[in-house]
């Protein structure tokens, strides 16, 4: 009995369970693009806040405008909080991209380690609040 092939894109056989191999490799590969993808989303989401929160904790100390200093403030303050909010949207979109690819059977971050992350740049960014109310 001969095994089943098919015509390769030269016009050649193909064995099929070659073509099957192939179809498995790129499956797993597109597996991991997504994972990647995911993880790039996720930093960028953070690096964001990283950099809002860096930008409202230096403008005070760079900005003296005498008595309208509460305007830097609360700008300092209004970015601060848009800095946890992105954490708090990255959080978010990653549990929700991450729990679509764990139903198709990939295997992402740790949701542990994701949550206590999240949680600890929240902290940290709402604890930054305190250095904007600190005299320079």
């Amino acid at each position: 009995m001969s095994e089943a092939t098919s015509h390769g894109a030269g016009g050649g056989s193909v064995p099929a369970d070659y073509q099957t191999a192939l179809a498995e490799e790129r499956t797993t590969l597109a597996r991991q693009r997504n994972i990647l993808a995911l993880e790039r989303t996720f930093s960028a989401w953070v690096r964001t806040g990283l950099s809002l929160n860096a930008v409202a904790l230096i403008t005070p100390r760079l900005i003296e405008l005498g008595r309208w200093e509460w305007v830097v403030r609360l700008i300092g303050i209004v970015l601060t909080l848009t800095a946890a909010g992105m954490y708090y949207l990255a959080y978010q979109r990653y549990h929700v991209a991450s729990l679509k690819l764990t139903a198709q059977g990939i295997e992402t971050t740790s949701h542990r380690a994701i949550d206590l992350m999240i949680a600890a740049l929240i902290f940290c960014t709402l604890l930054s609040l305190l250095l904007l109310f600190q005299e320079t």
